[in-house]
Protein backbone atom coordinates (compact mmCIF):
# COMPACT_ATOMS: atom_id res chain seq x y z
CA UNK A 1 0.00 0.00 0.00
CA UNK A 2 2.26 1.98 1.10
CA UNK A 3 3.55 3.09 -2.31
CA UNK A 4 0.04 3.92 -3.57
CA UNK A 5 -1.07 5.32 -0.26
CA UNK A 6 1.93 7.56 0.07
CA UNK A 7 1.45 8.88 -3.45
CA UNK A 8 -2.04 9.96 -2.44
CA UNK A 9 -0.59 11.41 0.75
CA UNK A 10 1.72 13.63 -1.25
CA UNK A 11 -1.18 14.84 -3.40
CA UNK A 12 -3.47 15.34 -0.43
CA UNK A 13 -0.95 16.59 2.13
CA UNK A 14 -2.35 20.12 2.11
CA UNK A 15 -5.65 18.94 3.53
CA UNK A 16 -6.61 20.27 6.90
CA UNK A 17 -8.96 17.86 8.66
CA UNK A 18 -11.21 19.32 11.33
CA UNK A 19 -11.09 17.95 14.85
CA UNK A 20 -14.07 15.66 15.18
CA UNK A 21 -15.52 14.67 18.51
CA UNK A 22 -16.25 10.99 18.94
CA UNK A 23 -19.94 10.40 18.64
CA UNK A 24 -21.74 7.74 20.61
CA UNK A 25 -21.55 4.72 18.35
CA UNK A 26 -22.07 0.98 18.41
CA UNK A 27 -21.95 -0.80 21.76
CA UNK A 28 -20.16 -3.69 20.03
CA UNK A 29 -16.64 -3.88 18.69
CA UNK A 30 -16.25 -3.10 14.99
CA UNK A 31 -14.02 -5.70 13.37
CA UNK A 32 -12.61 -6.37 9.91
CA UNK A 33 -14.06 -9.47 8.23
CA UNK A 34 -14.72 -11.07 11.61
CA UNK A 35 -10.99 -11.26 12.40
CA UNK A 36 -10.36 -10.55 16.11
CA UNK A 37 -8.15 -7.59 16.93
CA UNK A 38 -4.81 -8.62 18.46
CA UNK A 39 -4.57 -11.66 16.15
CA UNK A 40 -1.08 -12.41 14.83
CA UNK A 41 -0.08 -11.68 11.24
CA UNK A 42 -0.23 -15.38 10.34
CA UNK A 43 -3.69 -15.73 11.86
CA UNK A 44 -4.88 -12.74 9.80
CA UNK A 45 -3.36 -14.22 6.63
CA UNK A 46 -4.95 -17.62 7.28
CA UNK A 47 -8.36 -16.04 7.88
CA UNK A 48 -8.15 -14.06 4.63
CA UNK A 49 -7.16 -17.21 2.73
CA UNK A 50 -10.18 -19.02 4.16
CA UNK A 51 -12.37 -16.13 2.93
CA UNK A 52 -11.14 -16.26 -0.67
CA UNK A 53 -8.07 -14.00 -0.66
CA UNK A 54 -5.02 -16.06 -1.73
CA UNK A 55 -2.41 -14.31 0.40
CA UNK A 56 0.96 -15.31 -1.07
CA UNK A 57 3.99 -15.50 1.18
CA UNK A 58 5.66 -12.63 -0.69
CA UNK A 59 2.82 -10.29 0.31
CA UNK A 60 3.76 -10.62 3.99
CA UNK A 61 6.38 -8.28 5.39
CA UNK A 62 7.71 -9.18 8.82
CA UNK A 63 9.65 -5.97 9.53
CA UNK A 64 7.53 -3.18 8.18
CA UNK A 65 6.40 0.42 8.51
CA UNK A 66 3.35 0.75 10.75
CA UNK A 67 0.78 3.54 10.27
CA UNK A 68 -1.70 4.43 13.01
CA UNK A 69 -5.45 4.43 12.36
CA UNK A 70 -6.34 8.02 11.48
CA UNK A 71 -8.92 10.06 9.61
CA UNK A 72 -6.10 11.90 7.89
CA UNK A 73 -3.74 10.08 5.50
CA UNK A 74 -1.05 12.70 5.96
CA UNK A 75 -1.11 12.56 9.75
CA UNK A 76 -1.07 8.77 9.60
CA UNK A 77 1.97 8.89 7.34
CA UNK A 78 3.78 11.42 9.54
CA UNK A 79 3.26 9.29 12.66
CA UNK A 80 4.37 6.00 11.11
CA UNK A 81 6.96 3.89 12.94
CA UNK A 82 9.46 1.83 10.94
CA UNK A 83 10.56 -1.72 11.80
CA UNK A 84 7.60 -1.87 14.17
CA UNK A 85 5.53 -4.78 12.96
CA UNK A 86 4.23 -7.06 10.24
CA UNK A 87 2.10 -6.14 7.23
CA UNK A 88 0.04 -7.81 4.51
CA UNK A 89 -0.24 -6.09 1.11
CA UNK A 90 -2.21 -8.17 -1.37
CA UNK A 91 -3.55 -6.81 -4.70
CA UNK A 92 -6.09 -8.36 -7.05
CA UNK A 93 -3.91 -7.35 -10.01
CA UNK A 94 -1.26 -9.75 -8.72
CA UNK A 95 -3.37 -12.62 -7.42
CA UNK A 96 -7.01 -13.32 -8.32
CA UNK A 97 -9.47 -12.65 -5.51
CA UNK A 98 -12.51 -14.87 -5.20
CA UNK A 99 -15.67 -13.31 -6.66
CA UNK A 100 -17.31 -14.26 -3.37
CA UNK A 101 -15.01 -11.91 -1.47
CA UNK A 102 -17.08 -8.74 -1.40
CA UNK A 103 -17.72 -5.97 1.07
CA UNK A 104 -21.22 -4.56 1.01
CA UNK A 105 -21.68 -6.21 -2.39
CA UNK A 106 -18.56 -4.67 -3.94
CA UNK A 107 -15.41 -6.34 -5.17
CA UNK A 108 -12.13 -5.42 -3.50
CA UNK A 109 -8.98 -4.20 -5.29
CA UNK A 110 -6.54 -4.72 -2.46
CA UNK A 111 -6.24 -5.58 1.22
CA UNK A 112 -3.67 -4.12 3.61
CA UNK A 113 -3.44 -5.39 7.18
CA UNK A 114 -1.18 -4.20 10.00
CA UNK A 115 0.07 -5.99 13.11
CA UNK A 116 2.46 -4.19 15.43
CA UNK A 117 5.10 -6.03 17.45
CA UNK A 118 4.39 -6.85 21.08
CA UNK A 119 6.40 -4.69 23.45
CA UNK A 120 7.11 -3.67 27.02
CA UNK A 121 8.48 -0.39 28.31
CA UNK A 122 12.06 -1.20 27.33
CA UNK A 123 11.97 -4.12 24.89
CA UNK A 124 10.31 -5.30 21.69
CA UNK A 125 9.27 -8.85 20.79
CA UNK A 126 10.11 -9.39 17.12
CA UNK A 127 8.37 -12.78 16.98
CA UNK A 128 5.64 -12.47 14.33
CA UNK A 129 3.52 -15.06 16.14
CA UNK A 130 3.10 -12.49 18.93
CA UNK A 131 2.29 -9.55 16.65
CA UNK A 132 -0.96 -7.66 17.28
CA UNK A 133 -3.53 -6.97 14.53
CA UNK A 134 -4.77 -3.38 14.82
CA UNK A 135 -5.78 -2.03 11.37
CA UNK A 136 -6.87 -3.05 7.88
CA UNK A 137 -7.67 -1.19 4.66
CA UNK A 138 -9.88 -2.47 1.84
CA UNK A 139 -9.73 -0.55 -1.45
CA UNK A 140 -13.09 -0.95 -3.18
CA UNK A 141 -13.39 -1.83 -6.88
CA UNK A 142 -16.35 -0.02 -8.45
CA UNK A 143 -17.29 1.84 -11.62
CA UNK A 144 -18.72 4.78 -9.64
CA UNK A 145 -16.93 5.59 -6.38
CA UNK A 146 -19.27 8.44 -5.44
CA UNK A 147 -22.41 6.30 -5.78
CA UNK A 148 -20.76 3.40 -3.97
CA UNK A 149 -19.77 5.75 -1.14
CA UNK A 150 -23.40 6.74 -0.58
CA UNK A 151 -24.54 3.12 -0.80
CA UNK A 152 -21.93 1.82 1.65
CA UNK A 153 -22.62 4.71 4.02
CA UNK A 154 -26.27 3.66 4.20
CA UNK A 155 -25.31 0.02 4.76
CA UNK A 156 -22.79 0.79 7.48
CA UNK A 157 -25.31 3.09 9.17
CA UNK A 158 -27.75 0.17 9.30
CA UNK A 159 -25.10 -1.80 11.19
CA UNK A 160 -23.53 0.85 13.41
CA UNK A 161 -25.87 3.84 13.59
CA UNK A 162 -25.34 7.38 12.36
CA UNK A 163 -21.77 8.28 11.39
CA UNK A 164 -19.63 11.32 12.02
CA UNK A 165 -19.28 12.96 8.59
CA UNK A 166 -17.15 15.67 7.07
CA UNK A 167 -15.55 16.90 3.85
CA UNK A 168 -12.03 18.23 3.40
CA UNK A 169 -10.97 20.08 0.28
CA UNK A 170 -8.07 22.11 -1.03
CA UNK A 171 -7.13 23.66 -4.36
CA UNK A 172 -3.40 23.95 -5.02
CA UNK A 173 -0.97 23.54 -7.89
CA UNK A 174 -3.80 23.38 -10.46
CA UNK A 175 -5.43 20.50 -8.61
CA UNK A 176 -8.62 20.39 -6.63
CA UNK A 177 -8.51 17.65 -4.00
CA UNK A 178 -11.53 16.59 -2.00
CA UNK A 179 -12.15 13.85 0.54
CA UNK A 180 -15.53 12.80 1.90
CA UNK A 181 -15.48 10.60 4.96
CA UNK A 182 -17.90 8.93 7.34
CA UNK A 183 -16.77 7.32 10.59
CA UNK A 184 -18.49 4.85 12.89
CA UNK A 185 -17.11 4.16 16.38
CA UNK A 186 -17.50 0.93 18.31
CA UNK A 187 -16.63 -0.46 21.70
CA UNK A 188 -13.05 -0.98 22.92
CA UNK A 189 -11.49 1.75 20.78
CA UNK A 190 -12.66 0.34 17.46
CA UNK A 191 -13.91 2.16 14.38
CA UNK A 192 -14.44 2.01 10.65
CA UNK A 193 -13.87 4.95 8.30
CA UNK A 194 -15.38 5.07 4.82
CA UNK A 195 -13.37 7.48 2.68
CA UNK A 196 -14.09 8.71 -0.85
CA UNK A 197 -11.54 11.01 -2.44
CA UNK A 198 -10.85 12.54 -5.82
CA UNK A 199 -8.63 15.07 -7.53
CA UNK A 200 -9.46 17.23 -10.55
CA UNK A 201 -7.08 19.02 -12.90
CA UNK A 202 -7.68 22.73 -13.60
CA UNK A 203 -5.84 22.49 -16.92
CA UNK A 204 -8.42 19.94 -18.04
CA UNK A 205 -11.40 22.05 -16.96
CA UNK A 206 -11.63 20.31 -13.59
CA UNK A 207 -12.14 16.86 -15.03
CA UNK A 208 -11.74 14.29 -12.26
CA UNK A 209 -8.67 12.21 -12.96
CA UNK A 210 -8.16 10.24 -9.73
CA UNK A 211 -10.79 8.62 -7.52
CA UNK A 212 -10.62 6.09 -4.73
CA UNK A 213 -12.92 4.50 -2.17
CA UNK A 214 -11.43 2.94 0.97
CA UNK A 215 -12.77 1.22 4.05
CA UNK A 216 -10.37 1.45 7.00
CA UNK A 217 -11.07 -0.63 10.10
CA UNK A 218 -8.94 -0.26 13.17
CA UNK A 219 -8.10 0.45 16.76
CA UNK A 220 -8.38 4.15 17.45
CA UNK A 221 -5.76 3.95 20.20
CA UNK A 222 -3.13 2.70 17.75
CA UNK A 223 -1.37 6.09 17.60
CA UNK A 224 -0.67 5.89 21.34
CA UNK A 225 0.39 2.26 20.99
CA UNK A 226 2.86 3.05 18.21
CA UNK A 227 4.24 5.95 20.20
CA UNK A 228 4.93 3.59 23.11
CA UNK A 229 6.40 1.02 20.74
CA UNK A 230 8.71 3.62 19.22
CA UNK A 231 9.94 4.54 22.70
CA UNK A 232 10.53 0.85 23.48
CA UNK A 233 12.54 0.43 20.26
CA UNK A 234 14.64 3.48 21.15
CA UNK A 235 15.20 2.25 24.70
CA UNK A 236 16.25 -1.17 23.47
CA UNK A 237 18.74 0.38 21.03
CA UNK A 238 20.18 2.66 23.72
CA UNK A 239 20.68 -0.28 26.06
CA UNK A 240 22.14 -2.53 23.35
CA UNK A 241 24.74 0.04 22.23
CA UNK A 242 25.59 1.53 25.62
CA UNK A 243 29.31 2.27 25.80
CA UNK A 244 29.96 1.47 22.13
CA UNK A 245 32.39 4.08 20.81
CA UNK A 246 33.24 2.22 17.61
CA UNK A 247 33.59 4.32 14.47
CA UNK A 248 33.49 7.59 16.40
Amino acid sequence: MNEVKRLICLIMMLFVFPVVSVAEGSTNEIVFRGIPWESSIDQVADSLRQQGIPVPDYSLEYDGLMDPWSLDFYQSYMKSVDHAGCRIDVHSMNVPFSDDFRMGGYLVKSIHAYCHFAYSADSVNLDATNSRFYMADAWIDTADEAAAYDDLKDKLSTLYGEPVEDIANQTAYNYKNEIHYSVWYGANNTAVCLRYGFSANKEEEWVTDTEYLILTYGKTDSEARLCELKQAIAQEETTAYAGDLGGL
